[in-house]
């Protein structure tokens, strides 16, 4: 699936297409700093020195990586069960050791070792937990028998990752922050030679995130030196939450310019994200110096709104005008209201979004997979081409833990609020280097819980009816589900339609916010010579099959999703034939004049489209259905390859006479005909083209999935 890569992707000189073709002139240049430390050989990113920090944190080098060593004593620890002693994580480490041995190793002085015990362990009902311990960020949690007491000296080893070893160069992978990067963490250097042509700029963004958890007050220093002169500095006091902050530097010319990157303070996560040298005076996203000739390849700005219902917005039926801004953006776009997701939620259906092919094709068999590395993505392939590709998402599922940082130059992940989303996509916006964007950006306003501001309570209170909160709702509802509370029907559907009023609330919300970060976007002058596409991953369900929420079966209130692109050179127009996410990586890479992969599954929405038949597939273990739509005919099948080879069958529906899919028509010939004719294609996409991989989670993870309403999934 994945081409070969060169072996260092910064030595290249990346020119846009139509720079001075007809003066002979060469275009701007851009170097990747992380290809040249990749040349440069391992052992100039090392530097790691074991050593001891404040009495409390021992360093150990293993490898390329680290092993962080704290100590323990009986005055650390308070009981907070009969066999339940917790204490403060002094150090949280980061991904896991290749050989698959534990991330953490709890040990007293007589070499006795503790069990690492999961989440799930820790929850099961009469569980024998003791001699077990329980890592979950900011704390850890120690179980013994009753009456028992910690020992005097307990030594916890945490595993620390540094980064990736990348044929294009170091990336590190972060609790908020991914991305190409110099991973340079306090105590170290790194020396590097690099060209700087003249008018040139060094870019690149200082990145951090706490690895210890120290009552001391610390600096954290970021420098670069230029044959031995400080020619950049920033420091901050060490605090408790990532940042990301971008810099410019502007360097003499010069050949084989000596660049020192250095960074002191406290244990950390810290490294130079997307370190470059590009012309100094890019101009604006609107007016490149040289877009005279041509204005070069287009900025592409994606917008995915979390389980987005298409009926949200009235241009797909919806009856109440919730979303303005985005129902008039539609109706000045390239509009498609047949438009469908390729799963039932987040993880499956950006796994494909981002690599043009079915999940499972990219080895997404569950809620517990990643996407490989071995999967080539759209991100990648944009960045080859010269394209500055970032990603602002709000975690979870959208992080780079389950692979979805892949080819992005800058990924960073946080779950809060649309407002600080927002400032995120700015800042990456106002770092600016000349070259053309392809921005991603992820927000779930619109997912559990539903969360309506007060703006939107005061604006629609007569539209929407807020009469209780989500928190009293969402309890009543769990408690009617497993039997605590019995209802009748009337008071049971009245909960879910007070659940789905809260839901719509939060749809009022994201048009505000889509409006702004358009504004934005606009005002930065990125739709002078750039393309916005709107759409979601997957809808939402309130029991119109029986099921709640999403990652369910593939029903229509799941799998309809709103899809419209908006642009200068796009002919606003409805488009009635049916198109599938799968169909958004050939878009995006005719967009930017980039030859797409021919693994690609989907076609560009660009193009008049091809007859052709739309799958969707739940990902959801033993009893998982897949759907197949031709024209406006939809079967349900079982996702098992082994059931849908002997047939399969689940129901089938005619969504132009049933578009809520009530009439079940499974009976009907032509239901089984449409079975069999696409059956092969059907088991041809089960089989993934890279081997599956697993995520690997922390336990803070799984709580946050939880809290996101996955705890039910197949962990």
């Amino acid at each position: 699936m994945r081409p070969p890569r060169p072996w260092i992707r910064g030595l290249l000189a990346l020119f846009l297409g139509a720079c001075g073709p007809s003066s002979g002139a060469p275009g701007p240049r851009w170097v990747s700093l992380t290809g040249q430390a990749a040349g440069a050989g391992a052992q100039a990113l090392g530097g790691v020195e074991e050593r001891v920090v404040q009495d409390a944190v021992r360093i150990v080098p293993v490898g390329s990586d680290v092993v962080f060593e704290s100590e323990y004593g009986p005055d650390d620890w308070i009981l907070r069960k009969k066999r339940y002693w917790s204490a403060r994580l002094i150090v949280a480490g980061r991904g896991a050791p290749a050989d698959g041995t534990p991330p953490h190793r709890l040990t007293d002085e007589s070499g006795r070792e503790y069990r690492l015990l999961d989440r799930w362990e820790v929850r099961e009902e009469g569980a024998d937990l003791a001699g077990g311990f329980f890592v979950h960020t900011p704390r850890i949690s120690l179980f013994l028998e009753e009456g028992a007491t910690p020992p005097a000296k307990l030594t916890l080893r945490s595993f620390a990752r540094r980064a990736d070893a990348e044929g294009d160069g170091p990336r590190v992978t972060g609790e908020r922050l991914s991305g190409d990067a110099l991973p340079v963490w306090p105590g170290e250097h790194l020396d590097l030679r690099v060209d700087v042509p003249e008018d040139a700029s060094l870019r690149f963004a200082t990145g951090f995130e706490p690895s210890v958890s120290l009552d001391v007050d610390a600096q954290v220093t970021f420098r670069i030196y230029r044959d031995g002169r400080l020619v950049f500095e920033h420091g901050f006091p060490y605090q408790d939450e990532a940042r990301l902050d971008y810099h410019e530097v502007q360097l003499e010319p010069g050949a084989g310019v000596p660049l020192r990157f250095e960074v002191l303070g406290l244990p950390a996560y810290t490294s130079f994200f997307a370190p470059g040298i590009g012309p100094r005076e890019p101009g604006s996203y609107g007016a490149r110096p040289w877009d005279r000739v041509n204005r070069g390849r287009p900025n592409i700005v994606l917008f995915q709104a979390d389980t987005f219902r298409a009926d949200n917005l009235r241009v797909y039926g919806g009856e109440r005008s919730l979303a303005p801004f985005l129902d008039g953006l539609a109706r000045r776009s390239l509009f498609f209201p047949n438009a469908w997701s390729v799963g039932t939620f987040t993880l499956p259906t950006h796994a494909s979004l981002f690599t043009g092919l079915y999940p499972h094709q990219v080895g997404i068999q569950s809620p517990k997979s990643s996407l490989p590395r071995e999967a080539l993505t759209l991100a990648e392939l944009l960045s080859r081409s010269g394209y500055r590709c970032g990603a602002i998402t709000d975690s979870v599922y959208v992080s780079g833990k389950f692979g979805m940082d892949q080819g992005f130059e800058t990924f960073d992940e946080v779950h809060g609020d649309f407002d600080s989303t927002l400032e995120r996509a700015q800042a990456f916006l106002d770092a600016d280097d000349g070259r053309p964007i392809f921005l991603f950006l992820q927000t779930y306003r619109t997912h559990m819980p539903y969360l309506v501001s007060e703006e939107t309570r005061k604006s629609h209170g007569e539209v929407l009816e807020l009469v209780r909160d989500f928190r009293s709702l969402s309890q009543e509802f769990n408690r009617i589900e497993d039997g605590r509370l019995e209802v009748d029907a009337q008071r049971r559907r009245a909960t879910i339609d007070g659940l789905l009023e809260h839901y719509r609330g939060t749809v009022v919300d994201l048009d505000r916010g889509a409006q702004e970060f358009h504004r934005r976007l606009d005002q930065a002058g990125v739709f002078r010579n750039g393309y916005f596409l709107f759409t979601s991953d997957h809808g939402e369900a309130f029991e119109e099959h029986d099921e709640m929420y999403h990652g369910g079966k593939v029903w229509e209130e799941l799998l309809r999703v709103p899809l419209f692109l908006h642009g200068p050179t796009i002919e606003p127009r409805r488009v009635e034939r049916p198109v599938s996410l799968v169909d958004l990586a050939p878009t995006v890479a005719e967009l930017a004049g980039v030859q797409g992969s021919e693994d690609w599954v989907g076609e560009s929405l660009l193009g008049d489209g091809t007859r052709r038949p739309i799958f969707a597939f739940e990902c959801g273990g033993r009893g998982a259905s897949l759907a197949v739509i031709e024209g406006l005919q939809k079967v349900i099948a079982s996702e098992s390859s082994d059931e849908l080879a002997r047939d399969g069958l689940l129901h089938a529906f005619d969504l132009a006479a049933d578009p809520a899919e009530r009439r079940d028509l499974s009976a009907s010939p032509w239901a089984r005909e449409l079975l069999e004719r696409r059956r092969e294609q059907a088991l041809h996409l089960l089989q993934p083209k890279v081997e599956s991989q697993g995520a690997a989670l922390s336990t803070g993870d799984l709580d946050l999935l939880d809290a996101m309403g996955y705890g039910g999934k197949d962990w």
